[in-house]
């Protein structure tokens, strides 16, 4: 049961990490907007394209997916766990696809915050 208590508060801090990346998404979008003018004028430089498209958002996801995956799979490497009595082994497979399904929710959801009207 360790290894759902694993995956519940890796959970948590990946959908916290969504967040701070939506923040950190609208601010800088932000930045550019005020700064367009001055780097236009000044011929600086754009930010570079992440490498290979994969920037912070996407490394993210692939970083808590598998740390979910991996705690969730751990009864199954360390201990036997088939050796458990059924109602546990029925309990942990349960709340496993459920947290499993969660992941998958925060993974392929986008969180971008939709462009404002007033560009600002």
């Amino acid at each position: 049961m360790l290894s759902l208590f694993a995956a519940l508060i890796t959970l948590g801090l990946f959908r916290w990490e969504l967040r701070n990346i939506q923040t950190c998404s609208w601010l800088r979008r932000r930045a550019e907007t005020l700064e367009g003018v001055i780097v236009t004028a000044a011929q600086i430089p754009k930010q570079p394209l992440p490498p290979r498209g994969i920037g912070k958002t996407e490394a993210e996801k692939w970083i808590y997916s598998v740390t979910i995956v991996a705690w969730l799979s751990m009864p199954f490497i360390i201990f036997q766990l088939t050796l458990q009595p059924w109602w546990l082994l029925g309990t942990y497979i349960v709340a496993a696809v459920l947290i499993l399904v969660l992941t998958v929710i925060s993974v392929l959801g986008d969180i971008r915050m939709p462009n404002s009207r007033f560009g600002l």
